[in-house]
């Protein structure tokens, strides 16, 4: 018999959006006639089976207004749910204005929660009286369709409506607890390497060690924590990309289309240590905003190859300069900037810097989710070679490098402020300038892209504030993010469909 497992479900959302009714119907399996006020410790537990196992998931319910729980709430949260009244648009206004926003407050943006937009009271969008308070308002109820836009907005995993009335959806709800639980690997794992160090894995160590502390042991001991590929596992395809390192194929690996990257002997800078050194790095940083890395082949030294997640939808650059442009709205611009801001944070809460980001390195799949490319051998670039060497990247690149300074996470915020400009304009960094002509125009006069006049005021102030020349003055990536989710949360009905070219 299967062990029964626990599921911490904790539900927010503004008051009188049927939190409350929500738990008591669970308890009684049916509306109830008398309803509990809500207080801090108002929780219940169902009983609920996916694919013949069961599942404890406890309701708990964020009292509202209750600021001194509200961190030890989430912090036990294992699936976060926020519901919105269909009928109350300021509760729905609410999810995005606030209570996303509070929950990456106190989750971080490193800390992937599994979250469920769930729409109430849905029995009421044909009550006529709910119909007359509305129209009074001058309000809608909500449809089903903005609450999916929503969804996508928040990048929640799922989206549902229920009513505690008539108990519709209720049961699809606890389904979607239970498959975003075991999706996220909260039970049972998915299919992935999870490497092992003295015994431990690497959430494990950094409890006590840094991430360099566990990277320099791994190479130094000269250990192989990713998973080895054999050669005949793989089916290699059409060549998608090409760069100086190497060239990336299309590609089959039990079952999956994945992207392969074999690195050429001809690079005079490839060694089988940063060879060694990226694939290490890849195999610890297994995050959502990056590509799923799945193991490497280094059986020929003179030509290792790696193989991860294939992300169709081709890199950023592609997107935004094609011939065949894909139209961007402004609030889908804010959510890739969003994205590529949470793979920063992550990186750089590790220690960890990229030095090298820029569109190109930035990869478009599902929904214009993006994920963060290429931050491996970067990290072990020596500045004055980067300065000379790397000079393809020489738009994004911050002044001080140049200066022969030291990197600082702040060279990745001043390479962000030209992706800000790239998403925004959909243009190339100082298009038609040699790159030689570029970095005298950034060092010696300051000069940054030109900012089109129709850049929103707080956009075009966090760009500056990103490719400002005092790098201690530039923002840290949770103090960007925090100012992205205010912009997305304030947008106005004309900015929600306007698209830049």
């Amino acid at each position: 018999m299967n062990k029964i497992s626990n599921i911490k479900l904790s539900i927010v959302g503004n008051g009188k959006v049927g939190k409350t009714t929500l738990l008591s119907t669970v308890i009684q399996n049916s509306h109830p006639e008398y309803l509990h006020n809500i207080n801090k410790g108002y929780d219940t537990t169902k009983v609920c089976k996916e694919d013949g196992q069961e599942y404890n998931i406890n309701l708990k319910v964020l009292w509202d207004g209750d600021t001194y729980f509200r961190p030890n709430f989430y912090s036990q949260a294992e699936v976060v749910m926020i519901c919105y009244s269909v009928v109350n648009p300021d509760s729905f206004n609410s999810v995005l204005s606030f209570w996303y926003m509070d929950i990456k407050k106190h989750l971080g943006v490193i800390t992937k929660v599994p979250v469920i937009l769930c729409g109430t009271k849905i029995d009421l969008r044909e009550d006529k009286e709910t119909l007359t308070e509305l129209k009074l308002k001058d309000q809608l109820p909500i449809t089903s369709d903005q609450g999916e836009d929503l969804r996508k907005k928040i990048r929640a995993d799922v989206f549902c409506e229920v009513s505690s009335i008539t108990l519709q959806g209720l049961n699809d709800l606890f389904q979607h607890v239970m498959k975003t639980f075991i999706s996220s690997g909260g039970l049972i794992p998915l299919e992935k390497y999870v490497p092992k160090i003295q015994g431990k894995t690497f959430k494990e160590l950094l409890k006590n060690q840094s991430f360099d502390e566990v990277l320099n042991y791994i190479i130094s001991k000269k250990i192989n924590i990713f998973n080895e590929i054999k050669k005949e596992e793989v089916e290699f395809g059409k060549e998608i990309a090409k760069g100086a390192s190497g060239k990336v194929y299309q590609g089959r690996y039990k079952g999956r289309d994945v992207a392969i990257k074999v690195y050429s002997k001809d690079n005079p800078s490839f060694s089988i240590d940063e060879f060694n050194r990226e694939v290490t790095i890849m195999t610890l940083l297994d995050y959502e905003c990056f590509t799923r890395f799945y193991g490497a082949n280094k059986e020929d030294p003179n030509c290792p190859f790696h193989i991860s997640e294939l992300v169709k939808g081709g890199s950023l650059r592609d997107l935004l300069l094609s011939n065949k442009k894909l139209e961007l709205t402004y609030p889908q611009k804010i959510s890739i900037a969003i994205d590529i801001v949470d793979a920063m944070s992550y990186l750089h809460s590790l220690g960890v810097y990229h030095l090298d980001l820029k569109s190109g390195n930035v990869l478009i799949g599902k929904d214009l989710r993006a994920k963060v490319i290429d931050f491996g051998t970067s990290r072990a670039i020596e500045p004055a070679k980067d300065a000379t060497g790397g000079m393809g990247t020489v738009s994004w690149m911050a002044p001080e490098i140049f200066k022969g300074q030291p990197y600082t996470e702040s060279c990745d915020v001043y390479s962000f402020g030209i992706v800000l400009w790239e998403l925004f304009c959909r243009l190339e960094p100082y298009e038609g300038i040699q790159p030689c002509t570029v970095l005298l125009m950034v060092l010696n006069e300051g000069k940054r892209p030109l900012i089109p006049s129709d850049c929103p005021s707080d956009y075009s102030k966090l760009m500056k504030a990103c490719w400002g020349d005092r790098p201690k003055k530039r923002p840290k990536f949770k103090d960007i993010h925090t100012t992205l989710l205010k912009i997305q949360s304030n947008l106005n009905p004309g900015q929600l469909n306007k698209s830049k070219k």
